[in-house]
């Protein structure tokens, strides 16, 4: 299975005089935006932006704990406003401080914080030494209650009354010997209102309490080129009521579900991997979709699911690495080309006849080789869990 990344894998020259540069470490919001005069906060070059130009983050030296908030910009149809991630990766969580909790018994501790709302703690989760602990919980599939504090095992926790968190360090740790963090940026990529003719590219996110990229309202005629969602709450990424959408070359590893899109929207996605994921891999539920060269590792505890507006699906592999997984087909028009599904609970009615069975060893292969070139992408700056290697 072979297809074609597109151009925007390689970083542009940075020559245009409608480029703006954001330095997350060393810019200065006053200065001019030039490269040799960055700015230093993504807000303040996306108000800057006019149609055609690019804003380019430029690579820091390490994660940046930040998110993209748009709200009604647009660029137009042949002169796009560009955001380039330079392959940054952006964090959506903060270490824990020490003086910001109570030690209630050896390496057990208490942190008190404002109530985040329903939604929001149904989302939470905890980093220790960059390893999320969703605790099982998982927002697309069966919620277990919250574990009681003295059954806690080291580098777990738990939350009481949606304001108290109880989590308990590794065995013979101290606290500064362990980087404790739990989310605060909502999503890393945050669209709303009325945006048109944006173009994202080259970019990581990780670690945020909702979606890696979350897109709402009226925006449309939005891109988004060699993107990586990993380990997000939610979803890697998701449109609502009437967004439209374009993704091609992305990586969506360790989210609640790899894309989840709903209401009106209309989505297009292109040479996708999709693995690890916690709730559902694919849930779709909006207008229409198609879905070009996208490779699944199912092993999330919902069913695959398209329930409702019209689905293609061409160059597709599907398989399910969890026993007694199932796909489901139901109030959506399916249009089938050339894809395979392998170990799979199918249902009882609705499955699209040109959706054919395929032997795990030879899906597992075509499954393989679009993953590598999709991680090829960025480098060594995505690892994948160990039980998908």
């Amino acid at each position: 299975m072979k297809f074609q990344l597109t151009a925007g894998l390689l970083i542009m020259a940075l020559a245009s005089i409608a480029d703006v540069f954001v330095d997350f470490e060393k810019g200065n919001d006053r200065n001019s935006g030039e490269k040799a005069t960055p700015l230093r906060t993504f807000s303040a070059a996306i108000n800057k932006a006019v149609p055609g130009d690019t804003i380019f983050l430029l690579p820091a030296s390490k994660p940046v704990n930040t998110s993209l908030i748009i709200k009604n910009k647009k660029g137009l149809p042949d002169k796009p406003i560009v955001i380039d991630g330079m392959f940054n990766t952006l964090y959506g969580t903060v270490r824990v401080d020490e003086k910001s909790c109570q030690e209630v018994s050896p390496g057990l501790y208490l942190r008190k914080r404002s109530n985040p709302g329903v939604a929001m703690v149904l989302r939470y989760f905890m980093c220790f030494d960059g390893q999320m602990q969703r605790m099982e919980r998982h927002l697309k599939w069966r919620n277990p209650q919250f574990k009681a504090v003295d059954a806690l095992q080291p580098g777990e926790w738990t939350m009481q009354n949606n304001t108290d968190i109880y989590f308990k360090l590794p065995a013979g740790k101290a606290f500064n010997d362990v980087v404790v963090e739990e989310p605060k940026y909502i999503s890393g990529v945050q669209l709303e209102g009325d945006c048109e003719y944006l173009t994202f590219r080259n970019l990581i996110v990780r670690n945020f309490w909702n979606d890696g990229y979350n897109i709402h309202n009226n925006c449309r005629n939005i891109r988004f080129e060699n993107i990586a969602a990993v380990e997000n709450s939610d979803d890697g990424i998701s449109a609502h009521e009437d967004c439209q959408i374009f993704v091609k070359n992305m990586v969506s590893i360790g989210n609640g579900t790899g894309f989840c899109h709903i209401d009106r929207a209309e989505c297009h996605h292109e040479n996708i991997y999709i693995g690890d994921c916690n709730g559902r891999d694919i849930l779709l539920n909006n207008k229409v979709n198609t879905l070009k060269n996208i490779v699944v590792d199912g092993s999330a505890r919902g069913k695959l699911e398209f329930t409702g507006g019209q689905n293609s699906l061409d160059n597709c592999f599907f398989l399910n690495l969890r026993p007694g997984n199932g796909m489901e087909f139901k109030n959506s028009t399916m249009t089938v080309k050339d894809s395979w599904y392998c170990n799979y609970v199918l249902p009882a009615s609705g499955m699209p006849p040109e959706l054919k069975p395929m032997k795990q060893q030879e899906i597992s292969a075509r499954i393989k080789e679009q993953r590598d070139i999709l991680l090829a992408i960025f480098g060594d700056r995505i690892k994948l869990p160990p039980q998908s290697r």
